[in-house]
């Protein structure tokens, strides 16, 4: 379907929503190739990160572990090519900042 979706319009972000159940805060984790120095596949999560209170760019990673190479953002990025390929994490326990510090999030916060 995305691949579909590509060739008839394009794609500019793929973004699969998980839960995280030890890591506090909602951050995203991204892919990026070793040795580019370009990072444009951080400016989406940066922009996020200025326009959420409860977002956390600090907490994202975009390193691709061996382990993580059949997820969807891995696949969508590698496989389909989509460049802005996202797993955004919503963790189970709360924040450790800003207002909503030591609350768990509910769907008002979301």
């Amino acid at each position: 379907m995305i691949a579909r979706l590509k060739e008839e319009r394009g794609v500019v972000v793929f973004c699969d929503l998980h839960g995280h159940s030890r890591k506090k805060n909602i951050f995203m984790y991204g892919n990026s190739i070793k040795g580019d120095t370009k990072h444009k596949e951080r400016i989406f999560p940066y922009m996020l990160d200025k326009q959420a209170e409860i977002f956390s760019y600090s907490d994202c990673a975009f390193s691709v572990q061996k382990a993580k190479e059949g997820t969807g953002r891995v696949v969508g990025w590698k496989e389909l090519g989509v460049q802005n390929s996202y797993t955004l994490e919503a963790s189970f326990c709360g924040a450790d900042f800003g207002k909503y510090a030591d609350l768990h999030f509910n769907t008002g916060m979301l």
